[in-house]
């Protein structure tokens, strides 16, 4: 007498990320989707998730610079999925360089009779970078203006 016995093991699809991995210029939205009887959860900080993880909730905003996320979707009895990895690189996109920007503030103000350069009888102005600043989704030139002035007073 011959038995024979079949054993099925259940797999869980590993989660689905997007985007996919790559270099990012503006803004974007890291999603994960796994099938509806799965928890997903993940690490940013190159070990491999568990149940112990960050449990993903949501849309999470794409970190500034350089980073990685490991994915992984587990069912209800604890059978986990393959590691779905993306990698990020988000450096924001910035609609005028430094250069520009100055040039521009120098126009802004140079309607009102301000000498940019040192000369015998007009003001100093000192422009100096301090940052970028993010408010609202857009970036801007933080720029300090220091005046000395030079015309003499009567």
């Amino acid at each position: 007498m011959t038995i024979k016995y079949t054993l099925e093991f259940i797999k869980v699809d590993a989660p689905i990320i997007k985007p996919d991995s790559g270099k990012y210029t503006s803004n974007q939205k890291i999603e994960a989707t796994a099938a509806s009887d799965t928890i997903i959860y993940y690490t940013t900080d190159g070990t491999t998730p568990t149940t112990k993880s960050k449990k993903y909730k949501g849309a999470i905003d794409m970190p500034k610079g350089d980073s990685i996320y490991y994915f992984i979707a587990v069912n209800a009895e604890g059978v986990v999925s393959d590691v779905t990895t993306r990698v990020y690189n988000f450096t924001p996109e910035y609609s005028k360089t430094y250069d520009e920007a100055l040039e521009s503030l120098k126009r802004s103000i140079g309607g009102m009779d301000i000498i940019f350069n040192d000369n015998d009888d007009g003001d100093i102005y000192n422009f100096e970078y301090r940052e970028i600043a993010e408010i609202s989704d857009k970036y801007y030139y933080i720029i300090s203006c220091e005046m000395t002035t030079k015309k003499k007073q009567n």
